[in-house]
Formats: C-alpha cells, sequence, structure tokens
C-alpha cells in the first residue's frame, strides 16, 4: 500500500512540475488536460499492478 502512495506523489510532482509548465505555454484552456492524465496514469498503474498480483499467485 505505501508504494502505491508514494507512486502517486511521484506522479503527482512530475505532472505538476512538467505538465502543467508545458501546458501552460502551449494553451491557457489545456489546464485541465494534466489532470486527466494524472488519473488515467494512476488507474493505469492499479490496473496493471492487479494484473501482476494475478501472475504472483
Amino acid at each position: 500500500m505505501f508504494n502505491i502512495i508514494f507512486y502517486t506523489l511521484f506522479i503527482y510532482k512530475y505532472f505538476k512540475y512538467n505538465y502543467l509548465l508545458f501546458f501552460d505555454k502551449i494553451d491557457k484552456n489545456f489546464e485541465f488536460k494534466p489532470m486527466f492524465y494524472k488519473i488515467m496514469i494512476i488507474n493505469n498503474y492499479f490496473f496493471v499492478s492487479e494484473k501482476i498480483k494475478k501472475i504472483n499467485e
């Protein structure tokens, strides 16, 4: 559980500093996108981790 929290914080920091700045320069209307990608990647992480658990069983 702890590594999932750590991963989420890492992704949050990564997107906050890279994507927000990046999209800010491109388009002001693009602000909602980073959050969308962040949620997508976190969900993907959970999905993959579930698959790995099933394989390990």
